[in-house]
């Protein structure tokens, strides 16, 4: 990722890329224009990893269209996959239906 980076800011002329805006390239920037230290590059890289993590989740969460299965809730991945595989079968015939009306 560091070489990303130095590869991403040195092919820039002027305004710096919206790449540079994403986690990681944006706090390698900062290490390699001498404002962070490599350690704390790496721990704001993570802190902002785990954030956007967050987000997803609180964003996927909120919509109603989304069906989660949690593995540890089936006692193997093949019971795990016969649940997706059968939510899928049954959410296929309620669009079907519908369609029909």
């Amino acid at each position: 990722l560091l070489e990303e980076a130095k590869d991403l800011l040195s092919s820039c002329e002027g305004e710096p890329p919206l790449a540079l805006q994403a986690i990681g390239y944006k706090q390698f920037a900062a290490y390699l224009d001498g404002t962070a230290t490599y350690d704390e590059t790496v721990a704001l890289i993570k802190r902002e990893t785990r954030r956007f993590a967050k987000r997803q989740i609180a964003w996927f969460k909120r919509d109603d269209r989304i069906r989660w299965f949690n593995r540890d809730d089936y006692g193997s991945a093949e019971e795990l996959d016969s649940a997706v595989t059968q939510y899928f079968i049954e959410e296929k015939k309620r669009i079907e239906r519908a369609d029909e009306t």
